[in-house]
């Protein structure tokens, strides 16, 4: 997204579990700030880089370009609202078994 000098823009998601997320920012060039709230406006956290603990909800995150700032793209990354795959991926099972002189069956 690109942002004007002083103009903000507004990012939501919702987290359907409690647990840990971590925020990141990036802009070019490197000075947009970015803030944490929850549904009810209350600040959560500030910083380019956050971890936060967050019940289920809906969360809405700001980046802010300074007013002496240049035209700046940036970037938000969010992690954490799901898990991660309990298993390996297929193809890395498929290699595996093939290994082991058994071949991944498909089920229908």
């Amino acid at each position: 997204m690109t942002l004007a000098a002083g103009a903000s823009a507004l990012f939501g998601f919702e987290a359907t579990r409690a647990g840990d997320i971590g925020i990141g920012l990036r802009s070019e060039p490197d000075r947009a700030s970015l803030q944490l709230f929850d549904s009810g406006g209350k600040l959560l956290g500030e910083g380019l880089a956050q971890t936060a603990r967050l019940s289920p909800g809906r969360y809405l995150v700001e980046a802010r370009a300074p007013t002496d700032a240049p035209l700046s793209v940036v970037r938000l990354a969010i992690i954490g609202l799901s898990p991660p795959p309990a298993g390996p991926p297929s193809e890395v099972a498929a290699e595996f078994l093939e290994k082991a002189g058994l071949k991944k069956t498909k089920t229908r």
